[in-house]
């Protein structure tokens, strides 16, 4: 009995050691695991979007605009990839997909810090450029992170619009790392939940039924947890969602069913 005792003890501390190690990888390589940009030329009907000669991403502009969304995509693929956005709005809409520091040809790394900070920046340019105005946003997926704190904002956005979004991050993590502590873990995380809490404009959450990225359960969580947010689910997967009706800044929604494909 005696002599099974530091044969087992050995097992656990190379079990130990093993499950550290995987947690010490896991760490280190995260954000490979969470941003995936591309940088490819891609045909688009959109416009490069400049700001004093520098990248920011794409622009799809309209004289005299009824109104303006911001776009802040998801972890895959770069904002030319987004036109099938457009067809989810008014025409008479400006529309600007921004780019993330680390994707497409917009120089520098993806961090939670370096995205939010390109989003506030964008906010500003364009409250500035358009003032008179509704100007919304638009959360794809992890784009709703930094969509979600621009309420935070001197001028918040005047309607949130949240596609297949999360409700904490780390939660989406946790599920698939249920065997590490993933909120410790993460160096970039974004709460939702706590983000738009006191924002009193309106929120639509719009979850994919058969979502095998963000289960649906942490959209609607999400919409929950915020009084005024308004739940739709759409049938379809996280990237190939189906929507009937168009994303608009006031009024009532109308449009054709779009099928969204994967970037």
């Amino acid at each position: 009995m005696s002599s099974l005792l530091p044969a087992a003890l050995r097992i656990i501390g190379l079990l130990l050691v093993a499950y550290l190690s995987v947690g010490v990888i896991v760490f280190l390589v995260q954000r490979s695991l969470l941003y995936h940009p591309t940088h490819r030329v891609v045909e688009t009907v959109m416009e490069r979007w400049l700001v004093e000669g520098e990248y920011w991403g794409y622009q799809r502009s309209v004289e005299n605009p009824a109104g303006v969304w911001l776009v802040t995509h998801g972890n895959g693929g770069q904002a030319a990839h987004r036109d099938y956005l457009l067809e989810q709005v008014e025409p008479a809409t400006t529309v600007y997909v921004l780019e993330y520091p680390g994707y497409g040809e917009r120089l520098g790394r993806p961090t939670a810090e370096s995205i939010n900070e390109a989003t506030n920046r964008a906010w500003r340019r364009i409250k500035a450029m358009h003032p008179d105005v509704p100007v919304g946003v638009i959360g794809e997926s992890i784009g709703s992170g930094p969509a979600s704190l621009l309420v935070r904002e001197e001028t918040p956005p005047d309607k949130v619009v949240l596609l297949v979004p999360f409700d904490q991050l780390y939660r989406v993590a946790a599920d698939q790392f249920w065997w590490l502590p993933v909120k410790q873990l993460m160096r970039d995380q974004w709460d939702n939940i706590a983000a738009l809490r006191g924002y009193e404009g309106p929120v639509e959450v719009y979850a994919a039924a058969n979502d095998e990225i963000i289960p649906n359960a942490r959209a609607r969580a999400l919409a929950d947890a915020h009084p005024t947010a308004t739940y739709f689910e759409m049938p379809g997967t996280h990237n190939a969602w189906l929507w009937e009706e168009r994303f608009t800044l006031e009024g009532e929604r109308g449009g054709l069913p779009k099928a969204l494909p994967a970037p």
